[in-house]
Formats: C-alpha cells, sequence, structure tokens
C-alpha cells in the first residue's frame, strides 16, 4: 500500500511538471540571443574596410617635410544596447577610434548591421567575421567571444539571420 501511495505521488508530481520546450528558431529569437549575449558584455568588436586590419589602423601624418603613415592599436571593446527594429536589423552602440589631425581619438558610435547585405559569416576560434556588402568593398565585422563555445553558437544565430533575410531565398539558389 505504501508503494503504491508514492508511485501515484511520483506519479501527480510528473503530471504537473511542465516539460522542457525548445524555443522555436526565429529571426526574432536570433536577434534576442544576440542581445543577451552581448548585454553581459561579452561581445567585442571592431571592424576594418579594404586593407585595413581588424587590430590597426593608419594614417597619413603631413606635419613634416616628408609624408609618412602612422598605425595606432584599434580599440576592441563590448558592444552594447542592442535593438532590433526589423527582424533584419540589429543595431548597437559601440567604440570607434580613428585618427583626427594626427590624434588618436575615440568616441561612441552607433553600430548597425543590415543581416539582407550581409555575405557570409564565419566563426574562426573565438571570432566571427562577418562580410558585409556596403556601399563600402571588402567591408568586414569582427565579433569576439570569450570561448570558441559561445562564438559558434553567436555564429548560428548570425547564420541564421542571414539566411532568413536573404532576399534570394525564395529562388532555390
Amino acid at each position: 500500500m505504501l508503494a503504491r501511495t508514492a508511485a501515484t505521488v511520483a506519479t501527480a508530481l510528473f503530471a504537473f511538471a511542465a516539460p522542457a520546450a525548445a524555443q522555436e528558431q526565429t529571426p526574432e529569437n536570433a536577434q534576442k540571443f544576440i542581445a543577451q549575449i552581448a548585454g553581459l558584455g561579452q561581445i567585442n568588436y571592431t571592424d576594418r574596410s579594404g586593407s585595413q586590419t581588424f587590430t590597426q589602423g593608419s594614417y597619413q601624418d603631413n606635419s613634416g617635410s616628408q609624408t609618412v603613415v602612422r598605425y595606432y592599436d584599434k580599440a576592441v571593446a563590448p558592444i552594447w544596447d542592442v535593438t532590433s527594429p526589423s527582424r533584419c536589423e540589429t543595431q548597437f552602440k559601440r567604440k570607434l577610434v580613428w585618427s583626427r589631425g594626427g590624434e588618436i581619438v575615440t568616441s561612441n558610435e552607433n553600430g548597425y548591421m543590415n543581416w539582407k547585405r550581409v555575405m557570409s559569416v564565419t566563426v574562426s576560434g573565438a571570432n566571427i567575421v562577418v562580410a558585409d556588402a556596403t556601399q563600402w568593398s571588402d567591408y568586414f565585422h569582427r565579433f569576439s567571444l570569450p570561448t570558441e563555445d559561445m562564438a559558434k553558437r553567436v555564429g548560428y544565430a548570425m547564420e541564421f539571420l542571414r539566411v532568413s533575410c536573404d532576399a534570394t531565398q525564395g529562388t532555390g539558389f
């Protein structure tokens, strides 16, 4: 009788426990996931265009008798305040570093991703490189995460956004 009562209680408790359900993979949930990780300060950002690198910027110093190319380290800082005004757009705050008259200047700027224009998302180690087909050729965003596993998860969400927002996806090619 005691064994039967314990089994009945266990069955009743199991009936009240809700099964863990996986969230649906949607562009909105991908955006939410990226925003949550960035909100924890886990996504660092830098960009590059043309022949620049992710780690160094350069400028021409014309202050002397000869023009000299000078290099400076680009800041790699967390992104923050990530929002998605639409299912295929991500906005965020970022630190921008550049040269103005030979002086290195930093400021907080708005960053923007239009997933309809993204050509590729590549995960390499703890970094994600996003190739952006903007009005500038060869424009790339690099998002760095603390671990390779986290970069794979965030990279998957970014690739999901790229594919979901591809205007040509309905063509079969």
